[in-house]
């Protein structure tokens, strides 16, 4: 149970890192430069993909 936790602390804690990592990198880039996105924008999954993939993970309950 502990081993679960600690894992979603450090995921969580890695999010954090990177999203400031980017923050500080895009704050600082010089005139004319493109932004670095935080997350890639396209997503080629529809809606009823990812919800069968989190009822996969997570049963039947689950909700959008």
């Amino acid at each position: 149970m502990m081993e679960v936790y600690n894992s979603h602390l450090r995921n969580n804690y890695e999010m954090q890192r990177n999203v400031i990592f980017n923050a500080i990198i895009n704050a600082n880039r010089k005139k004319n430069s493109k932004v670095i996105p935080l997350f890639d924008e396209k997503n080629d999954k529809t809606n009823i993909e990812i919800l069968g993939e989190r009822e996969e993970l997570f049963g039947e309950n689950t909700f959008a």
